[in-house]
């Protein structure tokens, strides 16, 4: 007597590929270690840190949590669509969703940039504002290259090239843009509210 395993028995696995996570995981790392240098000026100067943030826009760091929560939202959906009942071009309309939150988070932080610039706020201002522009350009780099990678994604699923060769590259792209959020899920609160 031979026991074969059902499909809904087997061994679950992490959405896309290894390579992907390792570079997630790098990514975490350096992260968590700026978070620490944050944590560690802001505990050496808390009144610099303290006026600092009085001079940042918290409601433009809602609207930006928004925006991404409702990209990673588009995402799952294009990623459930594209599991469950094949639809391509739906999938690509959910990323394309994504992709214009991420848009709308750019051109966010580059206002409130602007603003910060105009009022004499520049990178090398003090201990807040370098850690400031430091922290969260890198995030916007992150952002930027998650926008990248869903555009890659919306193309590879409008062509009808995501079949299952592709579904690891999908999975992967994915997961890159949920880090993308969770670490401004933990920024945004540490930089603007705390």
């Amino acid at each position: 007597m031979s026991l074969a395993l059902s499909p809904s028995l087997t061994k679950p696995s992490i959405p896309g590929d290894l390579a992907m996570w390792c570079f997630i995981l790098a990514e975490l790392a350096v992260f968590a270690l700026l978070f620490l240098v944050w944590l560690i000026f802001r505990h050496q100067q808390p009144l610099l840190f303290s006026n600092g943030q009085d001079l940042l826009h918290p409601w433009l760091g809602v609207i930006n949590t928004l925006a991404l929560l409702s990209g990673s939202y588009a995402v799952a959906m294009a990623m459930e669509l594209q599991q469950t009942q094949p639809r391509p071009k739906q999938a690509a309309a959910w990323l394309l969703g994504a992709w214009l939150c991420g848009l709308a988070y750019c051109l966010l932080k580059g206002w409130e940039y602007q603003q910060l610039w105009q009022q004499g706020w520049q990178l090398d201002s003090n201990a807040f504002f370098s850690s400031y522009y430091l922290l969260t350009a890198f995030h916007l780099l992150h952002v930027i290259l998650g926008m990248l990678i869903l555009a890659w994604m919306a193309w590879h699923l409008y062509a009808d090239h995501a079949d299952s060769n592709h579904s690891q590259g999908l999975q992967s792209g994915a997961s890159y843009w949920h880090m993308v959020d969770l670490v401004w899920l933990i920024l945004f609160p540490l930089v603007y509210l705390l």
